[in-house]
């Protein structure tokens, strides 16, 4: 039973403060991480997703860049 509330969990789509929650980090820490490459379809994601995201990008926050508005 535990087996499957937790890839229920995984497979959730979460909103960017819901997955802050879910990941223990603060908005900002999300925010970054969409700035370097996450993408978050209609605003969410799920956990599992983040995790895959944060094992590729070491440093989710490190030297981001700021997009220009064109």
């Amino acid at each position: 039973m535990e087996r499957k509330e937790t890839m229920e969990k995984e497979n959730k789509l979460l909103s960017v403060c819901e997955l802050a929650d879910a990941l223990g980090r603060s908005v900002r820490y999300v925010v970054y991480m969409k700035a370097r490459g996450f993408t978050m379809r209609g605003g969410r994601a799920t956990l599992s997703e983040a995790l895959r995201f944060l094992e590729e990008i070491q440093t989710p926050c490190a030297r981001t860049e700021k997009k220009k508005n064109c």
